[in-house]
């Protein structure tokens, strides 16, 4: 007969694993669209005349970030764009433009 207790401290180690295996996957993930990932992403379009715009457009529907779709927040990706624009080449866009390209990703327009 089991000891009373066992099977749900079994249970809660395994839920815990798999959480910690969840939140592995996903630093992982985020290793690949860090801060440096996303300038070499900007800077390797810009340099092909590309607008942040274009930019913003691109990345979005990028096989390689489908999968921050499902975060929360992912449309600030227009922000981060924009923000590495203008270290680049000094601007795209006032701060509506920003709120209005982040409405566009967040709503699929």
């Amino acid at each position: 007969e089991p000891v009373a207790g066992l099977v749900p401290k079994k249970q809660e180690a395994m839920d815990t694993w798999f959480t910690l295996s969840l939140v592995q996957g996903a630093l992982e993930r985020l290793e690949q669209w860090a801060p440096a990932a996303l300038e070499a992403a900007c800077r390797a379009r810009h340099a092909t005349g590309m607008s942040a715009a274009d930019t913003v457009a691109d990345l979005a529907a990028s096989d390689d970030f489908a999968q921050y779709r499902q975060w929360g927040e992912w449309e600030r990706l227009a922000v981060n764009v924009r923000a590495i624009y203008r270290e680049i080449d000094g601007g795209d866009g006032t701060i509506p433009d920003l709120f209005v390209a982040m409405a566009a990703l967040a709503h699929g327009t």
